[in-house]
């Protein structure tokens, strides 16, 4: 079986994608596996972030004392 040039090179362009991509998976889910939170770095980021956001959030909606100036 003789495949035409090009779609050799798209099939072999969609395998090294499928490598990547089950690479990445396995890596990303080690990492999740491992770690002590259940999360991986860049969920534990924004979860700090969002804590602060919330806690910047609920600062604003307290209101001000009209006597302190």
């Amino acid at each position: 079986m003789v495949l035409d040039p090009f779609t050799s090179l798209s099939l072999a362009c969609a395998v090294c994608q499928f490598l990547d991509f089950s690479g990445t998976l396995f890596s990303k889910s080690r990492k999740i596996y491992k770690s002590t939170t259940g999360y991986d770095d860049d969920t534990d980021t924004v979860l700090g972030i969002t804590k602060n956001l919330r806690s910047l959030t609920e600062k604003l909606k307290t209101p001000a004392d009209p006597y302190s100036l």
